[in-house]
């Protein structure tokens, strides 16, 4: 015993001076006297899980627990490394083991807090992380996980709050700014996000991280130029982060260099792809270029959200007289588009319950697809019986759809005529008339680059039409200038849900729209829909052409990289006055 004592003794002294080799030979020393000495077997789990080597750390951690099992130091070792193997229901029971034996090991309840959070089990994970901090509020780490969870749950009041005291702490000062960078640009509070890693590249200039981030909020505001020079400084610091790829590859997309974002996007694979995000990028643009089968299988690996169901994920399967659900999973504009594929001819003979956006619902209520309509809280009360789900994007590759063979049954709206007889007697009779939208969703990642200046709009005046906005959310002096210059009839306050834009849609001879919505909904009414693109369009509407396999009723105006909007509304201007 006093041998083997003396011998972990200075492996022990060894760690902690940092001289890891020399811990390490003594460390194999005192087991070559006692091959069951349990506290140098921990130790060269330590030593060993710090090589990177978690196979043979784990392996140690276990024989030090054959010979002491109730070791908390050594069963909160062993859970670090089967959470870095991604084995994190098995890692969060050894932290609660750990806990028991220890009630006051705060380092194992703070990784049962990140662990949580992890699995998504953000409760136990805000528990946990408070309770750590309030256990040693000399640390503010454990704030950082407790904002964390905070944030997962989008309570960001109570997350900023976390982080901002967090703050206070020396130690945890440059994550906490990072994350509450990382929130503000959650939430598109860009210039704020901006603020929070400028402070961190002060007190640290060389943080390859801030500068990814800052690349990031650049390209989705639209200040490309900016972004550029951000990801160059990126990549001078860290050349080998797949994340900086992904944003090289998102930019290049945007100026139309698509086969250079094609090997961003795939690089960012080989080195990693975190959060799967290169991958969803390169099926974008394998879709947009008409390639859907391996676009859509690439897409598969996008964040998705929608309802939790027991039922299986629809695959195909043959649905004569069973019950599927489909849920939205974007846009409104998606929703609208995708609709189509409840009339998909696999799926005539299945009862369909749809579960659209709330200001969708009534529009799909009254239409001519043969379904139940429910709100998803509706279906959580309720719990109605399906057989299978599916989001409706999924419906796109479950069902085989090609670029070249887009289903064109898309006639399912039906209007409310005391609507449609509402919007016309508010519309002057005569002249032909014209509906505008000038801006997308503002929290939609691009919008800057989607969206058009309304002083561009302004330069279709043109005393033979009548020009009907169609925006519900504007800014007041875009729409003074309108009504000064085109004489712009604002119809917003009409405006409740899809059903009224809809019915005024019905009193417009054609729209000019930018890609939102709108679009989507005039099109899909047939209306001569006449549609703004930028450089690097959505996926759906190809590279190239005037046309689209997905409303016969659509004319497509781009702009190129090299272009201002300008040239594209004197096309459109052209085009407009031979009508």
């Amino acid at each position: 015993m006093q041998k083997t004592d003396e011998l972990y003794n200075k492996a022990a002294n060894a760690f902690e001076s940092g001289d890891y080799e020399v811990a390490k030979k003594w460390a194999n020393e005192c087991l070559r006297v006692d091959k069951k000495e349990f506290r140098s077997l921990n130790l060269l789990g330590v030593l060993l899980a710090n090589e990177g080597k978690n196979e043979a750390a784990a392996n140690a951690y276990q024989k030090s627990l054959e010979v002491n099992p109730r070791n908390p130091q050594t069963i909160n070792n062993l859970a670090n490394i089967l959470s870095k193997e991604g084995e994190l229901e098995k890692a969060a029971n050894l932290y609660k083991n750990a806990i028991v034996l220890d009630p006051s090991f705060i380092t194992a309840r703070h990784n049962l807090a990140k662990t949580a959070l992890k699995l998504g089990r953000l409760d136990e994970a805000i528990s946990e992380a408070a309770k750590a901090f309030e256990m040693d509020s000399t640390d503010g780490n454990a704030l950082i996980t407790l904002g964390n969870a905070l944030r997962a749950k989008k309570e960001y009041e109570a997350a900023e709050e976390a982080y901002k005291i967090a703050l206070n702490y020396p130690k945890a000062q440059k994550d906490a700014l990072i994350e509450l960078g990382i929130m503000k640009s959650e939430q598109k509070l860009f210039d704020e996000a901006l603020g929070y890693f400028v402070t961190v590249l002060q007190a640290d200039p060389n943080h390859a991280g801030s500068y990814c981030n800052i690349s990031s909020i650049l390209i989705d505001k639209g200040e490309l130029s900016k972004a550029k020079g951000a990801i160059i400084k990126a990549f001078e610091l860290d050349p080998n982060d797949a994340v900086n790829h992904i944003n090289l590859g998102v930019l290049l997309k945007w100026e139309a260099r698509f086969d250079e974002a094609k090997e961003a996007f795939t690089r960012a694979i080989e080195l990693g792809d975190p959060k799967n995000a290169a991958k969803t990028n390169l099926g974008l643009l394998l879709m947009l270029f008409g390639d859907y089968e391996k676009g859509l299988e690439l897409y598969e690996y996008r964040p998705k959200t929608g309802l939790e169901c027991g039922a299986p994920i629809y695959d195909g399967e043959e649905m004569s007289g069973k019950t599927l659900l489909v849920y939205h999973e974007q846009g409104f504009g998606d929703t609208i588009n995708f609709a189509r594929l409840l009339k998909h001819p696999k799926l005539q003979n299945a009862n369909i319950i749809f579960s659209p956006q709330e200001p969708l619902q009534e529009l799909f209520k009254t239409s001519n697809l043969d379904m139940k309509v429910m709100a998803q809280d509706e279906i959580v009360a309720q719990n109605p019986h399906f057989d299978y789900h599916t989001n409706l994007i999924g419906l796109l590759r479950t069902l085989a759809i090609r670029a070249d063979a887009i289903p064109q049954n898309i006639d399912y709206i039906k209007d409310d005529a005391n609507k449609v007889d509402f919007f016309a007697s508010k519309l002057p009779s005569g002249k032909p008339k014209i509906g505008i939208a000038w801006r997308g969703n503002k929290d939609y990642t691009g919008d800057t680059l989607r969206s058009v200046d309304a002083a561009s709009f302004a330069t279709l005046k043109n005393d033979a039409y009548t020009f009907v906005s169609l925006q519900k959310e504007f800014e007041a002096a875009d729409m003074q200038l309108l009504q000064n210059e085109l004489g712009l009839i604002d119809m917003s306050e009409h405006l409740s849900d899809f059903t009224d834009t809809s019915a005024l849609i019905e009193c417009l001879d054609m729209v000019i729209t930018v890609d939102t919505s709108v679009a989507h909904l005039c099109a899909t009414k047939g209306k001569p829909t006449w549609i703004l693109l930028p450089s690097s369009p959505d996926w759906r509407w190809g590279i190239e052409g005037a046309t689209t396999p997905w409303y016969s009723s659509a004319k497509l105006y781009r702009k190129a990289v090299s272009e201002e909007w300008e040239a594209v509304f004197e096309r459109l201007k052209a085009d407009l006055a031979q009508k």
